[in-house]
């Protein structure tokens, strides 16, 4: 097995227009801002790969900054939806969701979350109670908070005669995680981090779609160095790992 190491640009060519993207954080907590950063760029300097769907289970980003997290997508062209759940943290993106430049659907984090696993398991989608009499409900918006977005994802259903809402999964092409370190099979070790968060379930929703799981990691240890009781993303459902020039991101 050769190594699963890349270089960023590399692992950048991964990732294609119209892609829908999974990307893990609790406001910067876990978040792949180096891998991101370098996206941005990508972006800025040859227009590719856009035209990108971005799921966001948490806020990512700080009310400190403007610069950091998810505000790095907030150009013309890079993004064509969002769903998210916390858009405040993300001042830029959220301006450009209030212009109308892309279409955008706020649904409750823990739905999001447990879509990642439905999308794992190749399920159609969540059957829940929750959002009935919301906003969410599609009685109301359906979970859409500006004028372009049009398409339902969320339906109103019937069960032994009791309301349901049903949320339909979605598929992942390319999940961006954070970790700590990684060998050089792709193990993946979170011992720096100070939340797991829905990191596992990401990378599977992203290879039950056939899609691509991009790494960020502080540090590669050898193949087979690691303790396997402390892995918690094997390397069989990692595509590239990336090393983080700066350790602050």
């Amino acid at each position: 097995m050769g190594s699963k190491v890349v270089n960023i640009s590399d692992a950048l060519d991964l990732i294609k227009d119209g892609d829908t993207l999974a990307i893990t954080s609790a406001g910067m907590v876990g978040y792949p801002e180096y891998i991101v950063r370098k996206l941005e760029q990508r972006y800025l300097e040859r227009h590719s790969p856009g035209n990108l769907t971005l799921i966001a289970g948490c806020g990512h980003g700080s009310p400190k900054s403007e610069t950091v997290g998810d505000n790095h997508f907030a150009h013309p062209g890079f993004l064509k939806r969002t769903i998210c759940s916390h858009p405040d943290v993300v001042p830029r993106l959220r301006k450009m969701i209030e212009q109308n430049e892309l279409e955008a659907y706020v649904l409750p984090q823990g739905v999001l979350n447990q879509l990642y696993r439905c999308s794992a398991s190749k399920q159609p989608g969540l059957l829940t109670k929750i959002g009935i009499g919301t906003y969410i409900d599609p009685r109301q918006d359906g979970g859409k908070i500006n004028s372009i977005t049009k398409e339902d994802i969320v339906s109103l259903m019937e069960v032994d005669g009791e309301e349901y809402l049903f949320f339909r999964s979605f598929p992942v092409n390319v999940a961006l995680i954070r970790g700590s370190t990684a060998d050089e099979n792709g193990n993946l070790t979170i011992e720096r981090e100070a939340l797991k968060l829905e990191i596992l379930e990401v990378a599977l929703a992203a290879k039950a779609n056939k899609g691509k799981v991009i790494v960020q990691v502080e540090q590669v240890a050898a193949a087979g160095s690691l303790k396997a009781k402390d892995v918690v993303i094997p390397g069989e459902l990692v595509d590239a790992v990336v090393i983080a020039e700066d350790r602050e991101e």
